[in-house]
């Protein structure tokens, strides 16, 4: 049986404050002490006081909020999505029914992850700038769809000249047509590409670079990437990968980053992880590191990008 916290903060907004009586009338004999959202972050410290583990249940800016007050006063943190978040629920690994979530919340099993700031800014599942046609789409998308949304989505591409600097100061100038940053492998099909790599304790950001120079070879890629039980036999043609610490992009014109599904900032985009920063509780497989590699190791896998005079040429065209 699952060992429990002993007390509970429950950080509240006004869309969730109904799960109040939901939590307070536990079966696991936890002590939970309401709190709004607002009135917590006047003096967080002063209510950490009755407890050291926080479960919140809000909007993404106010998970984020938590987690940032989570890195300065070392609380661990349990999450309840709302029934719209389900990104965040495939994410942190938790149960479909609100039972099965609130347990896990409660549970005596927090662990530190990593987080990843892209300009400043925490990224819970990924990063989004310029045009990645498709890779950003949910794993479990049909083929059906992949070929139907694909042609739609390759309308006018092109590709534009990027460059990345990494951690060991290595300097990669290349033509894409936009790039993704992940935080673990579970929700994209971007992360299925990699899947044999990478998780939320393994102290390296998972960069997708989108380069297609060819509208049916990449579909071709993609739907044979989503046939059930087929695994990738290495990145194709169309794909780059950094991993690192810390990469900085800068692309030929300021492109807007999208952090989570949200328009958040601009390039030059500085990202960096910041190694067990805070404590979650999250399911195992989430933690495992699924690399032969040591943790936190520099990666790059470039060999099928555009370099030195090709990336003129790779520029001045659009993709067909």
């Amino acid at each position: 049986m699952a060992d429990h916290v002993s007390a509970a903060l429950f950080v509240y907004t006004k869309d969730s404050e109904h799960l109040i009586g939901r939590l307070q009338d536990n079966t696991f004999g936890v002590r939970i002490t309401p709190v709004a959202f607002e009135t917590l972050m006047q003096n967080t410290q002063e209510h950490l006081e009755t407890a050291g583990h926080v479960v919140v249940s809000g909007a993404l800016d106010v998970v984020k909020s938590i987690l940032e007050e989570a890195k300065t006063y070392d609380f661990s943190v349990g999450l309840i999505p709302t029934p719209s978040q389900r990104d965040l629920a495939k994410f942190f690994g938790g149960a479909k029914n609100l039972d099965g979530i609130i347990d896990l919340a409660l549970r005596n099993e927090a662990h530190a992850v990593d987080l990843i700031r892209c300009n400043g800014k925490i990224v819970l599942y990924k990063a989004v700038l310029g045009r990645i046609p498709l890779i950003d789409a949910p794993a479990d998308t049909s083929r059906l769809s992949i070929l139907i949304e694909g042609f739609k989505k390759f309308m006018g591409l092109r590709l534009l000249r990027f460059s990345f600097e990494t951690a060991d100061e290595a300097k990669i100038e290349t033509a894409a047509s936009g790039c993704m940053i992940l935080q673990h492998n579970k929700l994209s099909l971007a992360a299925r590409l990699i899947s044999h790599e990478g998780s939320l304790t393994d102290g390296t950001i998972s960069l997708v670079i989108a380069a297609p120079v060819s509208i049916v070879d990449y579909l071709k890629f993609l739907v044979q990437s989503l046939t059930p039980g087929a695994k990738p036999k290495g990145l194709p043609s169309a794909i780059g990968l950094i991993k690192s610490r810390q990469v900085l992009v800068e692309s030929e014109a300021d492109l807007d980053v999208f952090i989570d599904g949200e328009r958040a900032t601009k390039t030059p985009l500085q990202c960096e992880k910041e190694r067990d920063a805070v404590r979650v509780i999250v399911l195992y497989e989430l933690r495992e590191v699924r690399t032969r590699t040591p943790s936190g190791t520099e990666r790059l896998r470039l060999d099928h990008l555009a370099r030195g005079q090709v990336v003129l040429k790779a520029t001045a065209r659009t993709i067909a």
